[in-house]
């Protein structure tokens, strides 16, 4: 299961003067990624076993880049519903992020598999986003210097029998 995802989206500084710039090559939240295992007894799903993250990079240009703060979340999805989340990244001042998870289910976690994450991009003060580049990615309604993303990964299906 992997997922796709990257964004350049434009920035503007409300102030000249502002001495932290954010990274100049845009970041990549493509790497949403999961594999798993199934267990079968007499042909019958008796367990599961998957593990999953949701990580992104940020590329700098310059020295001194770096994002205000990254905010990675994820989870693993089955059917439909999510059993389960993976570990929050949170950092300040930072160009990547990552939010890893494992899950064990039972005989009856057969079904169709995949990872969703959310991926939030703050500026550093004095920086405002543009337009987004992608449909994944939308400047928040509240905080112009915050960018939320999303992606999922592919999907793995376990079926009952073997």
């Amino acid at each position: 299961m992997s997922g796709r995802g990257t964004f350049y989206a434009p920035f503007f500084s409300e102030d000249s003067s502002i001495l932290q710039d954010p990274p100049g090559g845009g970041c990549d939240f493509s790497d949403v990624n999961g594999s798993g295992t199934a267990y079968y007894t007499n042909g019958v799903l008796t367990g599961t076993e998957v593990q999953w993250h949701a990580q992104t990079i940020c590329t700098t240009t310059a020295a001194g880049q770096s994002m205000g703060g990254i905010i990675v979340n994820s989870s693993l999805w089955l059917n439909g519903s999510s059993v389960d989340t993976g570990t929050e990244f949170v950092c300040t001042n930072c160009n990547l992020g990552n939010s890893p998870g494992a899950w064990v289910g039972g005989p009856s976690a057969s079904g169709t598999y995949w990872v969703g994450a959310t991926f939030n991009y703050l500026l550093p003060d004095g920086w405002i986003w543009g337009t987004p580049g992608t449909t994944a990615c939308n400047v928040s309604t509240t905080n112009t210097a915050l960018l939320i993303c999303g992606n999922t990964s592919g999907t793995m299906y376990f079926p009952p029998t073997n």
